[in-house]
């Protein structure tokens, strides 16, 4: 994922209110925010912070109609893995 990233692939939202682009802009990553909420630009300074940030940001949507019970680490990080896109 982060091989990815640094090859110039996203992983992006998009709707009717905004949305959210996650990448790699030269020496770290970044999440840009634009859209009817305010504007969040965050910078992450290594690996560990921006994997922890895509853990976060595909908490919910990683688990669908899996409630009570969760999906295993390896099922959400192959979700996550999925969501990676070339722009």
């Amino acid at each position: 994922m982060l091989a990815g990233l640094k090859a110039g692939q996203v992983f992006s939202t998009a709707n009717k209110e905004g949305g959210t682009r996650l990448y790699f802009g030269g020496a770290v990553y970044r999440r840009s925010d634009y859209g009817d909420e305010p504007n969040v630009h965050v910078v992450y300074a290594d690996d560990a912070a921006m994997l922890e940030c895509l853990r976060r940001f595909y908490a919910w949507d990683s688990q669908p109609d899996v409630y009570p019970h969760s999906k295993t680490e390896l099922e959400v990080w192959d979700y996550i893995f999925g969501q990676l896109r070339t722009p």
